[in-house]
């Protein structure tokens, strides 16, 4: 059935399963069992940390959260809807497709890991800090903010879209081994600049 828990303060997640689940607390929330929710789970932890799924297994059906550090590593497909992190973000499948069909905030870095499958966030995503991303097989890695973004750590085995409505900057390495198409709306695009930037052949759209 459905779930919801309103806790005063953290909470540690023994094991649970259900159609949905909505957790609400005032502390942080972490998992020491089995996570397994159907369709959507919600996380508010008013502003502390969430870790979920890092040495236990977590399966949701979509995932909405909201936190200051956030790292969540689901066992399937993670679909994210509206959500926001105010410190690191780190999301990890274990070789399945990250995608979203709600807006990520996120104030600090982000790194987002997919094993050999796809990253797909076209929303109107909002990345404050440095978004690294890893994809070790051939598929496709888009990511779209709806302001300036600059990317973090980059390897990915396949093709790159990055989107912007500012400019796009490098802080660290970037390795694409297919084409890296950037689009910055008419902003600059700086790339390499005392990094190491690497692509299988380049497509940009910008000013300078």
């Amino acid at each position: 059935g459905d779930v919801t828990i309103h806790d005063g303060g953290g909470i540690d997640i023994s094991s649970i399963t259900a159609d949905s689940l909505n957790l609400i607390t005032a502390g942080g929330i972490t998992d020491s069992g089995a996570v397994a929710i159907t369709n959507l789970a919600k996380f508010n932890s008013t502003g502390n940390s969430i870790v979920l799924g890092d040495a236990t297994t977590a399966n949701f059906g979509t995932l909405d959260f909201a936190g200051s550090a956030v790292t969540i590593t689901e066992g399937s497909h993670m679909m994210i809807t509206d959500s926001e992190a105010t410190e690191a973000l780190v999301l990890t499948t274990i070789n399945n497709k990250i995608e979203q069909s709600g807006r990520i905030d996120a104030i600090s870095t982000s790194s987002l890991n997919a094993g050999a499958n796809t990253i797909t966030l076209t929303q109107a995503n909002d990345f404050a800090g440095a978004v690294s991303l890893s994809n070790t097989g051939t598929n496709l890695v888009q990511v779209t903010d709806a302001n300036a973004i600059d990317l973090g750590t980059v390897n990915v085995g396949g093709a790159l879209t990055v989107s912007s409505s500012g400019t796009i900057t490098d802080s660290g390495n970037l390795t694409v081994v297919g084409l890296a198409t950037l689009a910055s709306g008419g902003n600059a695009i700086t790339l390499g600049d005392g990094t190491t930037a690497a692509f299988g052949s380049i497509d940009f759209s910008g000013s300078t």
